[in-house]
C-alpha cells in the first residue's frame, strides 16, 4: 500500500514533491512584496470607508471577526502547521485529508456554537443572521490554511502573494459598494466574508488536479498518522484559540461596558497597523518555516537562518514604530477623517507592542521545529490569564474602559518578549562549535550559500 501511495505521489501533476524551490531571499522578496501590495490596498481604500462607516459599525465588526477567528483558529486542528514541516510525501498527502476532514467537524461543530450565540439577545441583536455565516468561516479558515500550505512546500509563492492582494481588493470594494448602499455593519462583514471565499476558491482551482489526485490516496493509516501528530490539535490548536481569545477580549470587552465606540476606535488602529505586519509577517514565516526546516534536517541546527532573520526583523521594524509613535494621530485624523482622531493615539499606545509582534511573529514556527508544541500552548495559556484577568479587574473597579486597552497592551508586550527569548533559546545551538561546524557542512553542500 505505501508503494501504491509513493507511485500516486510520484505522479502529481502539481503534486508535493517541488519542494526545494527558490532561494530563502527570492522567496521572501516574492511574497513580501505581495503582501505589501495586498496591506496597501485597505489603507487606499480606508479615507473613503472610514467617512462612509461609523466607529460603532467597526465596533461590531470587531466582534464578529473576533469570534470567527478563534472558530477559525480550530479549523483543520492546526494539521497544516504538520504539512509544512513534514517530509515524507506519503505522509503529506494523507495530511492534506485530514485538513480537509477535520474543517468538517470543525464547522459542524460552529453550527451549534452560533445557534447557542443566537439565543444570547445581546449577541443576537448585535450580529443578527451573521451568527450563521460562522460554521462557513471556519470551514473556509481550515481549507484556506492548508491549501497555502501546500503553495508552501510548491514554492508557489508568487500565487500566495498576488491571491492576497486580489482578495484584499476584493474585500475593499463589496464593502465600499455596500458602504455607499447604506448596509452598515453587514457591509464590513460582507467584504469580510467574500475575501476568504476568493482566497479559498482560488487556492482550491489552482491546485485542483493535484488535490485531484491526493483525494484518490487511500486514507489508509490516517488515525495513526493523526495521532502521531497529535500535539498539534491537543497543543497547538488550543493555544491560536487562547491567542486570539486574548487578542479579541479588548473588542468585546469594550462592547460589553457600553463602550462601543472606542471599540471601534481602537479596532480601526488595531487593523490598520496589524494589517500589514500580519500580511508581511506571514509571508517571512512561511519562508523561515520551510527553509528552517531544510536547514535543520540537513545540517542539524537553524541557527543561521534564525539569527539572520531575527537581526533583520530587529532593524527593518524599527522605522515603522518610530513613524507610528510620532505620526499617528495627524496621519490617522488628516487621512480618515476627523472622528477617527482618537485612533491616531490608540495606533500610538499600540506601537511598541507591534514592534515586538513584528520580530515575534516570523521567527514563532521554531516551537514546531523543535516540537515544543506544550512551550508554545503555555505561553498562550498564561497570555490569556494575564489579559483576561486584567480586563476583570479593571471591570471590577470600574476603571475607565482606556484601561482595558492599556492592560492589553502591557500583557501583550511582555508575551511577544517570552516569546523572543524561548525562539532564541530553542534555536541556539546546544555547544559553541556547532554553529560552526553546521556553517561548514551548509557550505560544503550549497556552495551558494556561503556566508561572509
Amino acid at each position: 500500500m505505501t508503494s501504491a501511495i509513493a507511485a500516486f505521489s510520484r505522479r502529481l501533476p502539481l503534486g508535493l514533491n517541488r519542494i526545494e524551490g527558490r532561494g530563502f531571499l527570492a522567496s521572501m522578496a516574492t511574497l513580501v512584496s505581495g503582501q505589501t501590495v495586498a496591506a496597501a490596498i485597505p489603507i487606499v481604500f480606508a479615507p473613503i470607508l472610514g467617512r462612509i462607516y461609523t466607529p460603532h459599525d467597526y465596533g461590531l465588526l470587531a466582534a464578529f471577526i473576533g469570534i470567527a477567528v478563534v472558530l477559525g483558529a480550530v479549523g483543520n486542528w492546526q494539521y497544516s502547521q504538520a504539512l509544512l514541516v513534514e517530509t515524507d510525501e506519503d505522509r503529506a498527502a494523507r495530511l492534506v485529508k485530514i485538513c480537509f476532514c477535520t474543517s468538517l467537524i470543525t464547522a459542524a461543530a460552529s453550527l451549534a456554537i452560533a445557534s447557542g450565540l443566537a439565543l444570547i439577545p445581546s449577541i443576537a441583536s448585535a450580529l443578527g443572521l451573521w451568527l450563521f455565516a460562522l460554521p462557513l468561516m471556519a470551514f473556509v479558515s481550515g481549507v484556506t490554511s492548508c491549501l497555502v500550505a501546500v503553495a508552501t512546500r510548491r514554492s508557489d509563492y508568487r500565487f500566495v502573494a498576488t491571491m492576497s492582494a486580489v482578495a484584499a481588493l476584493v474585500s475593499s470594494v463589496v464593502s465600499l459598494y455596500l458602504g455607499w448602499m447604506g448596509y452598515g455593519f453587514s457591509g464590513l462583514a460582507a467584504g469580510y466574508l467574500v475575501m476568504n471565499l476568493t482566497q479559498v476558491l482560488a487556492f482550491a482551482y489552482r491546485h485542483s488536479s493535484a488535490l485531484a489526485a491526493i483525494w484518490r490516496v487511500p486514507l489508509s493509516g490516517a488515525t495513526s498518522l493523526a495521532l502521531s501528530e497529535r500535539k498539534y490539535p491537543l497543543f497547538t490548536a488550543p493555544g491560536y484559540i487562547m491567542r486570539e481569545l486574548a487578542q479579541g477580549i479588548p473588542a468585546l470587552s469594550l462592547n460589553f461596558v457600553g463602550a462601543s465606540a472606542l471599540a471601534g476606535q481602537f479596532s480601526r488602529a488595531w487593523t490598520l497597523l496589524t494589517l500589514p505586519i500580519n500580511l508581511v509577517g506571514i509571508s517571512l514565516s512561511l519562508v523561515f518555516q520551510r527553509a528552517a526546516a531544510r536547514e535543520l534536517q540537513e545540517t542539524g541546527t537553524c541557527w543561521p537562518i534564525y539569527r539572520k532573520t531575527t537581526l533583520s526583523l530587529i532593524v527593518g521594524a524599527l522605522p515603522c514604530v518610530i513613524l507610528a509613535s510620532w505620526a499617528a494621530p495627524a496621519l490617522f485624523t488628516f487621512y480618515l477623517g476627523p472622528q477617527w482622531e482618537e485612533a491616531g493615539y490608540m495606533a500610538r499606545l499600540l506601537a511598541p507592542m507591534m514592534y515586538l509582534r513584528m520580530i515575534a511573529g516570523p521567527i514563532w514556527p521554531v516551537f514546531f521545529l523543535f516540537r515544543a508544541n506544550t512551550l508554545e500552548f503555555a505561553i498562550a495559556a498564561l497570555q490569556l490569564a494575564l489579559i483576561a484577568g486584567g480586563t476583570a479587574l479593571v471591570i471590577a473597579f470600574h476603571r475607565p474602559p482606556i484601561w482595558q486597552i492599556a492592560t492589553f497592551v502591557v500583557v501583550s508586550s511582555a508575551i511577544s518578549a517570552l516569546q523572543i527569548y524561548m525562539t532564541w533559546r530553542l534555536a541556539r545551538p546546544a555547544s559553541p562549535n556547532a554553529h560552526q561546524a553546521a556553517t561548514d557542512r551548509q557550505t560544503e553542500d550549497h556552495p551558494s550559500c556561503k556566508t561572509t
